[in-house]
C-alpha cells in the first residue's frame, strides 16, 4: 500500500473513464480508518470536476487573496486487494 501512495504522490493525476481526470494534492495515509487506503484533496474547479458556482467563487477568492485553501474537496482512496477484486463490503466500509 505504501508503494501505491508513493505513486499517487509522484503522479497525482488519475485518469478516469470518458476522458475525465482527477488531480490530487496532499496525498497521505488516512487519519482514523480501517477501510481507506489514502486521503487526498483536490481543487473543485480542476478539469473533469463539476463545481458549484459557490465552490468556484470561493476557490478564486482564495487564490486571488492568497488565503488558505479551505475550498479544497476531500477525496477518499481505496486500493483493492493485490490478488482479488474489490467487493461491496470494502466499498461500503470505505464510504462510512
Amino acid at each position: 500500500m505504501n508503494e501505491m501512495l508513493e505513486v499517487l504522490r509522484r503522479s497525482p493525476l488519475l485518469h478516469l473513464c470518458r476522458g475525465k481526470a482527477v488531480s490530487f494534492r496532499n496525498v497521505r495515509n488516512p487519519a482514523k480508518t480501517l477501510a481507506l487506503s489514502a486521503e487526498a484533496q483536490g481543487e473543485a474547479t480542476a478539469e473533469g470536476q463539476r463545481p458549484s458556482i459557490a465552490n468556484a467563487v470561493e476557490e478564486a477568492a482564495e487564490k486571488n487573496k492568497r488565503l488558505l485553501p479551505f475550498s479544497m474537496q476531500p477525496f477518499a482512496i481505496v486500493f483493492g486487494p493485490e490478488n482479488g477484486s474489490v467487493n461491496e463490503k470494502l466499498v461500503c466500509e470505505a464510504g462510512n
